[in-house]
Parts: C-alpha cells; structure tokens; sequence
C-alpha cells in the first residue's frame, strides 16, 4: 500500500493571502486521485475542528499531488474567510496580551483512490498555521517571508518606517509573531528627554510565551505610562525593542518622535495591517464632509374625502451618507507611500472621542502630491460604516445616561 505523507508544504506558518500549496506524494505508481479533506480551528488553540469541505488533486508523472487552499484569487481563498469583523484592541489598554483574532490553525485529513478506483485509508497532517494578511507576491513568494526572512531577521509586524512622530495620547500597538521557541519577552524602551540625558526601563518579570503565536505591545505614550517614570524631565523620543529569556534582542528598534504641536485638523486611524498587526496613522491637514441624502417616494390613492394636508406623494426612507476629505499633511516621501497600507486594509477605523468607529475608503487613484519644498502628502475621502436615518451631533454622548466611552468599546460589534 502506498505510503501518503506530506513534505513540508506548506510551511509551519501561512499567510491567507498568499498561496498555500500542499503536496502529497506515494512511494509507488498506483496512485490515482488525492482526496484531501480541510479541517479548521474554529477558535485557536480550542483543538475543535470544523469540516470546511473536501478538495481533489491530481498526482503528476511522479505521482505528486498539488493544491493551493490560498487560491490565485486571494479574496476568495478558503482559508482568508475565516478572518472578518474589527476585532480590534481595546480603546487606551495598557495590557500585554496574545491575540487570537489574526491567527489560525488549520489540518489536512487526505484519503486517494487508486487505478483500481478503490478509496483507500486516510491520513491527517499536523496543524498548520495561517496568518491574517499577506506579502506582495513579487517579494516574498509563497511562504517566503517566514522561511527567508523572519527567523534570521525577526522585527514587529508592521511595514511602516522605522521613525514615527506621534502625539502623546495617540494610540500605538506593536505585533509580534512568536515563530520561534521564545518562552519570555520582555519589552525594552529607552526615553529621551529634551535635556540630551536619557533612561532605559523594561518590563518585569517579562511576558510568558509560546511559540507560534501573535503578541500585542501598546507602544503609546501614555498606553505606557512614560511620563510618570521622570515626571519632571520632557520626553523627547523613545525607542521600543523586544527581548528574550536569554536577554537575546528578537526585534528591530522602533523610534517615536513625540509632536506636541497643536493641529486643529488632526484624526486618528487604526487599521488591520497587511501581516496580521496594528498600525495607526495620523493626519493633520485640512479636511472638508459633505453630506448624500437620500429618499424613496411613493404616490398613493386618495379617496374623495381627501384634505389637501394629505398629499399624494410620500416621502419614505430618509437616509444621510457623510462622506469626509482629508489630507495627510506634510509627511516624507516614505511616510506618505505607507498610507498605501491603510488603504488596502478592509479594516480601517477612526479614533472618534476615544472610540473605534468603523469606516469605508474610497478607493480610486493614489497619487503623492509634493510641494516646492520636497515635501510630500496624500488626500483621501471616507464614510463612516453608518447610514443615519435621523439627525444627531456629538452632545449627544455627553448627556445620555449611563455612556461610558470605555464599556462602549469593549462592546463593541464583531
């Protein structure tokens, strides 16, 4: 009897947006049809499968077979499905936590029928995991990215550039994947003051972890408390890096420039990056809303008893769309291309009064305007991910009983 197995496709770790083969391969030439039978995680690490379908493959001469669960079409992968909603942190934490939501884990259950059309025993593969997200197929082929580049080069899951100016109260996270066997992270920050000296802090005792799992660090200011470590001393910057149980640096540095410049015009966005973390981009240029109406009319039979205050056309389903204009404001050239990033996330949402509300780019071209000083800025347009029925403004918050900004995140709609 043939002996099926799986080689080491696909890897330990997938991304849904990119391909994910799977090859099966006998040791003789009596194969005929693979039947390979998907079983995902329904929560991660729960061990609960659920039965996503059975898939055909053919063997080649070499009575290999191939499939790909990403598909050429990356919006319909079978394994992508699985990742929906604005699971999003919670507003302003200050916890070190696993994330679940991004990640995960799937097996194969895979059965063949020989020349002679007889279904033979079946077999089931290891668990395999699969990432939110993806890389730009021209780069990082296939699983490239964690077999080429992360475990000689491990840094936080995002793409944006190395040094970021943010505010004070702005809202940061850092995501890290635990690919390999790190059983302890410790977070390290070193603050810079205005006064040219600077201290370096870390946590204590560290972070229990386990490997193949997906790690968030609030890296915001005051998510972390910094002021309260030199209270009379002005931050300048800080950097954030990651280490091990042996004390083994297992990121690459992030900088923050702390702005404390006053913008009239400044919003707040968080989005689901493209490899399964956070990442929060803040505009400060000027911006403009413009409101859609619309209506249905309807025209009704009246009776000769009708009043002329009766009418004969209705006006029925009143709805307001505001759609918003902003623009980036000055950022370098680097700085400016990110926001590329945010507009291919399906996940985007608005810090509006310490509250993630959900909204929907408008996507059409993107260019990068410069000015005649070589500096550099996007503009964009959005609608928040409601249809208002009625008229409302933001006192509303203020006064109605029982609100609380921070239970109205924390019950937020998946």
């Amino acid at each position: 009897m043939p002996v099926i197995t799986t080689q080491k496709y696909p890897q330990p770790v997938n991304f849904s947006l990119n391909p994910v083969p799977v090859k099966l391969f006998g040791d003789d030439t009596l194969l005929s049809i693979f039947v390979i039978k998907l079983l995902v995680e329904m929560d991660y690490l729960s061990d609960i499968y659920g039965d996503q379908g059975t898939f055909i493959a053919f063997p080649d001469d070499d009575d290999l077979g191939f499939f790909d669960f990403g598909g050429n079409i990356p919006q319909e992968s079978i394994l992508h499905s699985f990742f929906s909603g604005f699971d999003f942190p919670a507003y302003n934490t200050a916890a070190i936590a696993a994330y679940s939501q991004s990640i995960r884990r799937f097996k194969l259950n895979y059965k063949y029928y020989d020349l002679s059309n007889v279904l033979q025993d079946f077999s089931t593969t290891s668990a395999f995991h699969i990432l939110m997200g993806g890389v730009q197929w021209q780069e990082f082929p296939g699983a490239g990215f964690w077999h080429y580049k992360y475990p000689d080069d491990p840094e936080f899951l995002t793409w944006h550039p190395n040094n970021k100016y943010v505010t004070t109260a702005q809202q940061e996270y850092l995501a890290y994947f635990t690919y390999d066997a790190i059983t302890n992270l410790k977070r390290y920050f070193k603050i810079y003051y205005t006064d040219g000296t600077d201290e370096t802090q870390h946590d204590s005792p560290g972070h229990t972890t386990v490997q193949n799992k997906m790690y968030l660090f609030p890296a915001g200011h005051d998510q972390m408390a910094l002021d309260t470590y030199t209270p009379a001393k002005t931050i300048l910057k800080y950097d954030i890096w990651l280490q091990n149980q042996v004390s083994a640096v297992v990121s690459d540095v992030r900088t923050y420039w702390i702005d404390r410049s006053y913008q009239p015009h400044e919003r707040f966005f968080v989005f689901r990056n493209s490899i399964g973390g956070f990442d929060t981009l803040r505009t400060t240029g000027t911006g403009a809303t413009s409101l859609t109406h619309q209506q249905t009319i309807v025209q009704r039979t009246l009776d000769y008893r009708y009043k002329v205050i009766d009418g004969q056309r209705v006006t029925q389903n009143i709805t307001e769309q505001e759609t918003k204009k902003v623009s980036s404001g000055f950022k370098t050239f680097a700085e400016a291309d990110f926001y590329r990033e945010m507009l291919l996330s399906p996940m985007v949402c608005e810090d509006v009064r310490g509250r993630w509300t959900p909204v929907e780019i408008i996507r059409k071209t993107f260019k990068i305007y410069e000015d005649d000083d070589m500096l550099f800025y996007v503009e964009f347009e959005y609608n928040y991910r409601f249809i208002n029925p009625v008229y409302g403004n933001e006192k509303i918050n203020s006064i109605a009983p029982g609100f609380s900004e921070a239970s109205d995140n924390a019950d937020f709609p998946h």
